[in-house]
């Protein structure tokens, strides 16, 4: 997470710099707001003619492919992941082993488990963003807060740390639980169209 404000050009770090544009964007801008308001009718309505022609689902915008696939994920994550007893069986130590290094783990079911660090941060991110907000005379809010890399680092360096811990701990357990998220998170995405 924090890495993106700390090596805010590098591709590698997922910040700013890297975000997909959608090539339409420019172009949208560019519309008067009658133009935009039947530019959004017509491409909810291609959207989703292409989307029930092709995939054999009702998606009408990408916010309901997202939902739409996202939940298919958790499902199939809970059903696969969660119930595979070899996964349960490697999650214990895994758990105990963070827990041994100071770590908070509220749960031990394997999706938990894969997916702590990613969640705990994303709050810390989240709080990061409100804090400086707030410090830059804003209302809390994302929007307009200049993030800089001097008040992330701590951050910063607290989530490899964390990452590290977690790999360390968890390298038995993500050997098996890795081969088998990429295959079903292979599927939803084919099942859904996303590259």
């Amino acid at each position: 997470m924090f890495s993106q404000i700390m090596y805010p050009s590098d591709p590698k770090a997922m910040g700013p710099a890297s975000s997909w544009d959608n090539p339409n964007n420019a172009n949208m801008m560019r519309l008067g707001k009658s133009q935009l308001a039947a530019y959004k009718v017509a491409d909810k309505a291609c959207y989703r003619s292409a989307s029930g022609s092709v995939l054999g689902k009702e998606i009408d915008s990408d916010e309901t492919l997202y939902s739409q696939s996202s939940e298919a994920m958790r499902s199939r994550e809970d059903r696969a992941l969660n119930g595979d007893a070899k996964l349960l069986e490697l999650a214990q130590p895994f758990g105990d082993c963070l827990t041994g290094k100071g770590y908070s783990v509220k749960a031990t079911n394997p999706t938990s488990l894969a997916a702590r660090g990613r969640e705990l941060y994303m709050k810390k991110m989240r709080d990061f963003q409100q804090t400086q907000s707030a410090r830059q005379g804003g209302d809390g809010g994302e929007g307009g807060v200049r993030l800089r890399p001097e008040d992330a680092r701590p951050l910063h360096q607290a989530e490899v740390k964390d990452a590290l811990d977690d790999l360390t701990c968890g390298k038995d357990f993500y050997s098996a639980y890795q081969p088998k998220w990429m295959e079903i998170n292979t599927k939803v995405r084919e099942e859904f169209g996303m590259p």
